[in-house]
């Protein structure tokens, strides 16, 4: 009976479907609630089962974000969205790895999850090259350039140590100064980037380490250069600028960098197509110009596609 009046309280319990978390589901407390915005693990099916099982299903009602905006728990935000094609060396690249994947799953005597665990790494790799796309640097610049005031906080997203210097250097020569907030900065320095952005504003760079945990809801904009496909990623991102801040921020701004083949679809860019045009449309139907979902599905009929066949392949099946 000591277990009966324990509360087991789990905070972004997407987190506890890791092999490494299981120990976690041992707790013989009869009452249990799990906190997240994205309980689905991607691309865990196992994962995702040992957490519903645990838990129990999703209560009722279901918050979504239109709701949590019109309850004003977060602020409505405006999304804009600009196209960075790949290059056509970028594309060969893509073409190739695409070829090796599907060699993988062409063999015969495999299982499916020896299929997926072969193309995994590959997958990974295919994946980077959208995210490093050459021309998104140069459209996050422009961006930044045409639209940061002194005052205003903004936010970048970028794919890795590498990419984040890149970018901080050519903010410089642009006379734009920048703060770097990533995993191997100290705390004594993350907690001084987010102090003075919180008082005097700038520009933030980042890549992984602002996805969740971390509350600065004086941030107002947002520029997402690198995404990966997992639904909880972008979602968690787009969360960092939705937060409330009194009556001084009235709504938020994000542009999302979309990566395309410069090329007509094929099986070889339909994976891509897919998972940017996805993620684009699941911001811009509760942005408040949501009109902006036009625009993508000009972009899809000119690939010869639709809004329809965007939806229907769930993100965990894109893969070829």
């Amino acid at each position: 009976r000591k277990y009966d009046e324990i509360l087991f309280l789990g905070d972004e319990i997407h987190n506890f479907g890791a092999q490494n978390m299981s120990g976690v589901f041992e707790s013989r407390a009869t009452a249990r609630l799990g906190l997240s915005a994205t309980p689905e693990r991607f691309r865990d099916p196992e994962g995702t089962s040992r957490i519903f099982n645990f838990f129990g299903q999703i209560l009722d009602p279901v918050i979504e974000i239109s709701d949590a905006i019109s309850l004003k728990r977060l602020v409505p935000y405006q999304y804009n969205f600009e196209v960075a094609y790949l290059s056509d060396k970028e594309q060969g690249r893509w073409d190739g790895y695409t070829k090796k994947i599907i060699s993988i799953f062409s063999r015969f005597g495999l299982s499916r999850e020896e299929k997926d665990e072969s193309a995994a790494l590959l997958l990974i790799q295919r994946a980077r090259i959208a995210k490093k796309a050459e021309m998104k640097t140069r459209i996050g610049l422009d961006l930044l350039l045409r639209n940061f005031e002194d005052g205003q906080r903004w936010l970048v997203f970028l794919e890795d140590t590498e990419e984040v210097e890149h970018f901080s250097r050519t903010l410089m020569e642009r006379g734009l100064r920048s703060m770097i907030y990533e995993g191997r900065t100290s705390r004594e320095k993350r907690d001084q980037v987010v102090d003075h952005l919180r008082k005097t504003g700038g520009i933030v760079l980042s890549m992984r380490c602002l996805d969740e945990g971390v509350d600065i809801p004086e941030i107002t904009h947002a520029i997402i250069l690198a995404s990966s496909q997992n639904p909880r990623q972008f979602i968690q991102r787009r969360g960092r600028v939705l937060r409330c801040a009194g009556d001084d921020k009235l709504r938020a701004f994000i542009w999302d960098v979309l990566c395309l083949p410069s090329i007509a679809a094929g099986d070889a860019t339909k994976a891509l197509i897919f998972s940017e045009l996805a993620r684009a449309h699941q911001f811009a139907k509760n942005a408040e110009n949501s009109s902006v979902g036009l625009l993508l599905e000009a972009m899809l009929a000119d690939y010869g596609l639709s809004i329809e066949d965007c939806l229907a392949v769930g993100q965990e099946d894109v893969k070829l």
